[in-house]
């Protein structure tokens, strides 16, 4: 059996899932990926960390060009912690929110703007933690990809990102919603899957 069809049975099992990528092919690999997990799930939380959604949709639908039946993006709610930037309010709201500037950020980073939601703190475990679960719950997603999760490096210690990870693998799994999480394997990303790997039900290796 192949990475991906490893990967599509363990998403229609709603597991938790490790995947190993070859830092050089990760571009490739994600691409691949999220075509199985699309596959395998009806409605699809992808937290990205990584790019923009922006630039992962585009990303999609070139993908689709050369994979007619590859990934189907009405699955698919996205939650960006990248472009932590609130769209400007329309005009029936425009006065209301340059009076209240705090306000107008809040109201729209954590409302669901068509079809992503802007995390406004990437360094708060807890924030993150109800945001991506509420996403989850609120859309009944069956799935939930990170891209990529070894970002958060960046933004907090590692045993943070094990207490955030630990707190929502346990909501998912009563959820019954899937979790992909792929990382790289190559220096701190490797240390930290080695940690995460109790939590996880399967670990799989990508191949290009």
């Amino acid at each position: 059996m192949d990475y991906l069809s490893a990967l599509h049975d363990a998403v229609l099992e709603r597991k938790i899932v490790l995947l190993a990528c070859p830092p050089m092919d990760y571009a490739t690999l994600l691409m691949n990926i999220t075509a199985a997990v699309s596959s395998a799930s009806d409605r699809v939380c992808f937290v990205t960390f990584l790019k923009p959604h922006r630039n992962r949709i585009a990303e999609f639908v070139e993908y689709n060009r050369y994979n007619p039946r590859g990934i189907d993006l009405k699955k698919f709610f996205f939650v960006d912690g990248v472009e932590r930037v609130a769209e400007f309010p329309t005009n029936d709201s425009r006065m209301k929110y340059l009076l209240h500037p705090i306000r107008a950020i809040e109201d729209l980073a954590n409302s669901t703007i068509r079809d992503h939601l802007y995390l406004h703190s990437i360094t708060d475990i807890d924030h993150i933690n109800k945001r991506i679960l509420s996403v989850v719950w609120d859309k009944r997603s069956n799935a939930l990809l990170f891209d990529a999760l070894f970002m958060l490096q960046e933004y907090m210690s590692e045993d943070d990102i094990i207490r955030l990870m630990h707190a929502m693998t346990a909501r998912l799994r009563a959820f019954k919603c899937a979790l992909v999480i792929p990382f790289l394997v190559a220096g701190q990303d490797i240390e930290l899957m080695k940690r995460l790997q109790p939590l996880a039900d399967k670990t799989i290796i990508a191949k290009k």
